[in-house]
């Protein structure tokens, strides 16, 4: 744990970066920082990631005005091995908006750059240790799960998004593979529907089962090799946009048929 004390001008504050290895839940980063005690700012940061120079200084401009419960700001992706021809930046960059300003309904803060008052984190309890990553099985959510929980019961009134703040992630080699991000997609849809949860009944979910499934069918057979080459020169690229967020929405319509 490195704690770095913010300038003077944020009196009586301190940030403490707590990391935590990639394949744990942010639940374990937490846990371990309230053990410290005395801090009212908690930044939980997985530690392959890298805060940019100019972090702390713009975390104290918007610790101290707007002043929100949570706040973050965007990822970007370093590599510390070569990426394959095929695998854009595009693909890891966790860009919400290019404004500063408060996040509304649907709008999130991924757990990779995320600052919790303390207090906060004390009253809701933390974040849910079923949720996120465990080892190497794929799960996320806890962070949406957190801020859902904190709007809802009006514990915070703003979520707030800087573009400033800037972290950037390392991408392992395992990441940059088309299987990979085909069992992200289901494992993002699973995890969606348990979190937000989907209208309707079990025959609209069996329909959109269906469609989404027949979908992917039509888009390989079909759609990949008639895929505009200028902006998906290789195979990996139409896969990676185009057929594997429907893995996602099968994966959400048949936890719905399993309720």
């Amino acid at each position: 744990m490195a704690e770095a004390a913010l300038p003077g001008t944020v009196p009586a504050v301190s940030v403490v970066i707590t990391s935590c290895n990639q394949a744990d839940c942010l639940e374990a980063a937490v846990v371990s920082a309230l053990e410290q005690g005395g801090d009212e700012v908690e930044v939980v940061m997985t530690d392959d990631a890298k805060a940019e120079p100019d972090w702390v200084a713009t975390a104290c401009q918007v610790g101290r005005d707007p002043a929100p419960e949570i706040f973050g700001g965007p990822i970007y992706p370093f590599y510390l091995t070569e990426r394959p021809r095929w695998f854009k930046d595009d693909y890891e960059i966790r860009l919400t908006t290019d404004q500063a300003r408060a996040l509304g309904e649907g709008e999130y803060i991924s757990g990779s750059n995320l600052v919790l008052r303390r207090d906060l984190l004390e009253r809701l309890g933390g974040f849910d240790p079923n949720l996120g990553m465990k080892g190497r099985a794929l799960a996320y959510g806890e962070e949406v799960a957190f801020i859902i929980h904190a709007r809802r019961s009006g514990a915070a009134k703003v979520v707030y998004y800087h573009p400033g703040l800037r972290v950037r992630h390392l991408v392992p080699a395992r990441k940059m593979h088309v299987g990979f991000f085909l069992r992200s997609r289901l494992a993002v849809g699973g995890d969606t529907r348990g979190i937000l949860g989907h209208a309707g009944g079990r025959g609209k979910a069996a329909r959109g089962l269906v469609r989404s499934a027949a979908t992917i069918v039509f888009r390989v057979c079909v759609g990949l090799p008639l895929r505009n080459r200028r902006s998906q020169p290789y195979w990996q690229n139409y896969v990676v946009e185009r057929v594997a967020p429907l893995f996602g929405q099968v994966a959400s319509y048949y936890g719905m048929l399993r309720q």
